[in-house]
């Protein structure tokens, strides 16, 4: 299974958890054995995702300044947690190829214009990320 396949299916299951209100990270044991997963991509990001969700949500509401994580679409915030997920977490995904992944995530999945919001929001997150970074080489300079 490619990436690609295997971030989908990691997609399909954090939504289906999200909606079935079983958004804890000892839910997902059974949903990664339902799907025979128990090793892989997919069981390594929503682990990953699971671990530092306060820090990834806190990241999403930071940078959608006029929007509250819980007035978005579900499945849009979904793709959200995912992106920002490996952009966090995966050195080995370029920042760019997990925002373009999203982007395409939504634009398959997810209401018409949807890949703009997720596409600016991903960007915003970039910036802050890059402007916390210089913060600390300026504080640790001092």
């Amino acid at each position: 299974m490619g990436r690609k396949t295997e971030r989908e299916k990691a997609f399909k299951l954090l939504y289906e958890m999200g909606i079935k209100k079983e958004e804890e990270i000892e839910f997902l044991q059974p949903y990664l054995m339902r799907e025979g997963l128990m090793e892989g991509y997919v069981k390594d990001v929503l682990t990953l995702y699971f671990s530092h969700r306060d820090d990834i949500m806190d990241k999403i509401q930071k940078s959608s300044k006029r929007w509250d994580v819980s007035r978005m679409i579900k499945l849009d915030l979904t793709i959200l947690k995912l992106a920002v997920t490996e952009m966090m977490y995966y050195d080995d995904i370029p920042v760019a190829v997990a925002i373009n992944e999203a982007v395409s995530l939504s634009k398959k999945y997810s209401g018409e214009d949807s890949y703009k919001f997720i596409n600016g929001i991903l960007k915003q997150i970039t910036i802050d990320q890059k402007e916390e970074k210089v913060e600390l080489s300026n504080d640790s300079n001092a």
